[in-house]
């Protein structure tokens, strides 16, 4: 892809969002700074991930292609105290990385549509990346959005809604 083909690929979205894009990289900038994930044998039982970076329009390119995160936010494990099973006490490094990848959609016109390309996404990140790099990736749409709950019931990916000031998990039935 170049340059030019990078830029008209996005020139079709709509003002809408682009709009929600900058209100959440605004509140992700102030709000997500770290976020807690379970880790099997932490002292605590989970761990607090620090942020160490968040982009819009996140390029991810390899071999087999690229694709492009509306936002992106990479969170880095702490090193952390462990007990072996015989009792004894050792760090376990820090250093990993996970990407949290924000698929943006204000209006929803087709959920397989948003499906696909969350898929892709995921693919081309597994086949982009170290088996050690996690990702994941979810979905954002607004919480009047008639096909929300639809959404969230129907993907193996998180669905959240942001109403400009919170986000919030959409469960489906």
């Amino acid at each position: 892809m170049t340059p030019s083909e990078a830029h008209d690929s996005a020139r079709d979205r709509t003002p809408e969002h682009d709009q929600m894009q900058a209100e959440i990289y605004a509140w992700l900038r102030e709000n997500w700074k770290t976020q807690r994930f379970s880790e099997a044998g932490a002292a605590e039982g989970e761990l607090v991930w620090t942020r160490s970076w968040l982009q819009a329009e996140r390029l991810y390119a390899g071999k087999f292609g690229i694709c492009f995160a509306d936002i992106a936010l990479q969170f880095r494990k702490p090193s952390y105290e462990k007990k072996r099973s015989d009792g004894v006490r050792y760090t376990e490094p820090g250093g990993d990385t996970i990407d949290v990848i924000l698929e943006i959609k204000p209006k929803i016109y087709s959920i397989g549509a948003v499906l696909r390309q969350c898929e892709i996404i995921e693919h081309r990140l597994r086949a982009m990346r170290d088996s050690r790099a996690m990702h994941m990736v979810h979905s954002v749409v607004r919480p009047t959005d008639p096909l929300a709950k639809a959404l969230a019931t129907l993907s193996r990916f998180l669905v959240f809604a942001f109403d400009g000031e919170n986000f919030v998990r959409i469960r489906g039935d």
